[in-house]
């Protein structure tokens, strides 16, 4: 097998890898985004903390839901990251299969 050859398995199969590792971290992004913060708390996707600021009318100065929302909006940081990374993956992977239909219908 020369190196044209074998660079062009590389380039079909990596395609494919990034869009697997994509939704992968598409997935993983969803799934952490969707762990409550806290007993009382949201989560980054879904931040309504009710049963926090519940307690809070109830017990004066708790302080609880700000609490919760401090620990969402930290919380956010990585989600966030692991939905952007896997959009960026993804789109990454179609520019590198467009390219490379590109590059063989221009060879044919």
């Amino acid at each position: 097998m020369d190196g044209a050859k074998r660079l062009d398995l590389k380039t079909r199969r990596g395609w494919i890898w990034l869009i697997a590792g994509g939704f992968a971290a598409l997935v993983i992004g969803f799934i952490v985004g969707l762990q409550p913060t806290g007993p009382l708390c949201g989560s980054p996707l879904l931040p309504q903390s009710r049963p926090a600021e519940t307690f809070d009318s109830l017990r004066r100065g708790s302080k609880a839901a700000a609490e919760c929302y401090r620990n969402i909006d930290a919380a956010s940081v990585p989600t966030w990251g692991l939905i952007t990374l896997g959009v960026v993956l993804v789109l990454a992977a179609v520019v590198i299969r467009v390219v490379s239909i590109n590059r063989s219908s221009n060879a044919a």
